[in-house]
């Protein structure tokens, strides 16, 4: 593939685009996903249904599918992937609230415990 022209992604994306298909490659054993090849992902990343995907209704007769007809859902099952390891991760729950932790989060949490009985 050519790195200086993946149509669609703008050439200052280009270092995070090949970051995280790095990151997909390196992790996608672990993730469960599918090995991508970098031109289908970046094509992944810049797609954009056609008039004639959104508003055909799949036959028998198209059994074959383009290519660009299912890129998109490499995407969704990386999101998915991502976010079960998250989900079964017992550590997350220690950073996952510490980072959506705002004071007022803190001061409506405070409202709703019980007070705390003072013993003697």
């Amino acid at each position: 593939s050519d790195v200086e022209s993946f149509p669609g992604i703008p050439t200052h994306c280009i270092p995070d685009l090949l970051m995280v298909w790095d990151f997909l490659c390196t992790f996608g054993r672990t993730l469960s996903l599918q090995p991508i090849e970098l031109d289908d992902f970046a094509a992944s990343l810049s797609f954009r249904p056609s008039n004639d995907l959104q508003n055909s209704q799949p036959s028998d007769e198209q059994s074959s599918l383009q290519p660009q007809s299912y890129i998109p859902v490499y995407l969704a099952e990386c999101h998915i992937a991502l976010l079960r390891m998250l989900l079964k991760d017992p550590n997350s729950d220690l950073w996952w609230w510490s980072v959506l932790e705002t004071p007022e989060m803190v001061e409506e949490e405070d409202e709703y415990q019980p007070a705390k009985k003072r013993t003697a």
